[in-house]
């Protein structure tokens, strides 16, 4: 009787972790789908930071790598495309100062802040000009400033994650 338990739970345990291996050829690392759900829950919080005449237009979150192969690193980046009739600076003292806590809770992540009509020389790390160029034509003519609103965990060990290596 406990043969018959202990081939049951060996076949269970075979089954299991045959899956779990699928699951991450497949799907990936689901540490970094937690990485990425905690730093959104987190940004949550910033809320009461916005300018009182901000709009959110859409919401972004990414989980990749650099733009270089091989890099063997994650990078993570909640935020919010947002429009204001603010100016530059403006945006900027809002949000200047003001962070959320890191993914391990001890430390702080500041918010960043990246003008859409600066042209295109941001670093690559990120997916900026994708964003960009996903936004509607509608907010593209737009006479209010457009900005994006993030916060962002670098070069995050990848774990063997195919997402991370771009």
């Amino acid at each position: 009787m406990i043969k018959k338990y202990a081939v049951k739970g060996f076949i269970i345990f075979v089954v299991s972790g045959f899956l779990y291996v699928v699951m991450i050829v497949f799907y990936g690392i689901p540490l970094h789908d937690l990485n990425l759900w905690i730093l959104g829950q987190r940004y949550e919080n910033i809320h009461a930071y916005h300018p009182q005449n901000s709009v959110l237009l859409e919401k972004k979150k990414y989980l990749g790598g650099p733009d270089d192969h091989g890099s063997q690193q994650c990078n993570y980046v909640v935020g919010e495309i947002r429009s204001s009739n603010l100016t530059k600076e403006a945006i900027q003292f809002a949000y200047s100062g003001h962070s959320i806590k890191s993914l391990s809770g001890f430390n702080k992540i500041p918010l960043e802040i990246l003008f859409f009509d600066t042209g295109f020389s941001w670093r690559m790390e990120y997916p900026w000009t994708i964003w960009w160029d996903e936004l509607d034509d509608r907010y593209k003519n737009t006479t209010s400033t457009l900005y994006l609103v993030y916060v962002a965990v670098k070069g995050y060990p990848f774990l063997g994650d195919y997402r991370c290596d771009n």
